[in-house]
């Protein structure tokens, strides 16, 4: 109805990896163009750590995972080369495992995350840089408390005028801190968005 307001939805339906997921992202009639996105995921899976846990933890690497979690997100373009959002989310968890350090039970998570994006660009050069912040308080919506940020410098250079060949490279970084449950660990390597992570 030429409203902007849309939905996006996915499902993954493996054995060990199943998943379901929605946002209604609803754009707003409001200076700087903010768009509202509310968002719902609902997972079952069975987690594996073995190749990467540390040796003492191997007969427990293996643990099962369920959650749905809720969130609303708000971004904003003030300018064109500058995004800013904030958001929360809601994990209600339920995960059986032994390993106390990771979170493997059935407490919940509030989540507040903001972060921004600057862009900059000439002819052939493009930079961009993502500033993320998250803090989660066991006072506020949840059973955990944590803080941590994450910082992402993406370049890209057109080698040719027509951008047909680019060189693109990007650095990114982070830190935290505090009861950090294990899956709220960082996601390296790729974009948030996708279906296929790499987790650090």
């Amino acid at each position: 109805g030429f409203s902007g307001i849309s939905w996006r939805s996915s499902f993954r339906w493996d054995k060990d990896r199943r998943k379901l997921g929605g946002t209604l992202i609803v754009p707003l009639p409001l200076p700087s163009l903010p768009v509202l996105e509310f968002l719902e995921t609902w997972r079952s899976e069975r987690w594996n750590l073995g190749p990467s846990i540390r040796d003492g933890f191997a007969t427990e690497a293996t643990f099962d995972y369920k959650v749905n979690s809720v969130g609303v997100d708000l971004k904003l373009t003030p300018s064109h080369p500058v995004e800013l959002d904030i958001g929360f989310e809601y994990r209600n968890r339920d995960a059986t495992g032994s390993i106390a350090i990771l979170g493997m039970d059935e407490r919940n998570s509030g989540t507040f995350d903001f972060g921004f994006v600057l862009k900059t660009m000439d002819r052939r050069y493009k930079n961009r840089l993502h500033v993320r912040g998250f803090v989660a308080r066991d006072s506020l919506l949840g059973d955990f408390s944590f803080t941590g940020g994450s910082i992402e410098i993406a370049n890209r250079f057109d080698i040719t005028r027509d951008a047909r060949t680019t060189f693109d490279w990007s650095v990114t970084g982070g830190t935290a801190r505090g009861d950090l449950p294990v899956d709220h660990y960082f996601i390296l390597g790729l974009s948030s968005l996708t279906d296929y992570r790499l987790r650090g």
